[in-house]
């Protein structure tokens, strides 16, 4: 249960540094060149693998539910406070199927950063600088464009008041919760892969607290050298 409490933390960790780290980039590159548009193919590339990423798993499970989909944007924009990388378009659909389609990133991208460092360690990859540098990157570019915006987490709400709705319904009919056994979660097999999620998803987190500390360190020295 540690592990599974420790690994929930720094997904929040991580997503909101993500979002810290997305804006710093962008006000950085807007500082250095003056130009909206510079900023926006820099950041539409160095954000481009995770952005396939994500906007593919909206695309494939929006196809896999029988959703209609419409253009695929892979262009970043930045707009006053924030930066908007890539978008899907969704016709509308029932909320069960539209919350899946929003989270789909966010398992996709776990599922493909958890991989990747697997085949990396198996292989003994690590010890090749090149591609201990790709895989720095990847995890970067992945770990910061995997989580779901507000228009993606459309139907949450909707499916919490459904999930509400069935939890009163059955305990009227006079079913409890507590026939659930959630014992499972302290099994070794269970341990072991929330243990090895952590220490996976630690890694995007030290790259993005790095990148930060750089950014803002750099902006400091530029307001000295201003002043």
């Amino acid at each position: 249960m540690v592990f599974i409490i420790l690994l929930a933390a720094e997904f929040i960790l991580l997503f909101f540094l993500s979002r810290v780290l997305t804006k710093e980039l962008s006000t950085v590159f807007l500082r250095i060149t003056k130009s909206k548009r510079i900023t926006v193919y820099f950041l539409s590339l160095l954000f481009l693998p995770g952005t396939i990423i994500h906007e593919m798993s909206h695309f494939f499970s929006a196809v896999l539910l029988f959703v209609r989909t419409g253009e695929i944007g892979l262009l970043p924009q930045v707009e006053e406070d924030h930066v908007k990388l890539g978008s899907v378009a969704i016709y509308e659909t029932d909320f069960i199927r539209r919350f899946i389609i929003g989270v789909a990133p966010f398992i996709i991208g776990n599922i493909v950063i958890f991989s990747m460092l697997s085949f990396f360690i198996d292989n003994n990859f690590l010890s090749n600088p090149l591609l201990t540098f790709l895989l720095i990157y990847a995890l970067f570019a992945i770990g910061n464009t995997m989580f779901s915006s507000k228009q993606d987490l459309k139907g949450i709400l909707e499916l919490f008041i459904f999930l509400i709705v069935i939890f009163v319904f059955l305990y009227i009919l006079g079913l409890r919760l507590s026939l659930i056994n959630f014992n499972f979660l302290e099994q070794d097999s269970i341990k072991k892969v929330t243990k090895e999620a952590s220490l996976f998803v630690f890694l995007p987190i030290v790259i993005d607290f790095s990148l930060i500390f750089v950014i803002r360190l750099f902006n400091k020295k530029s307001l000295f050298r201003e002043l």
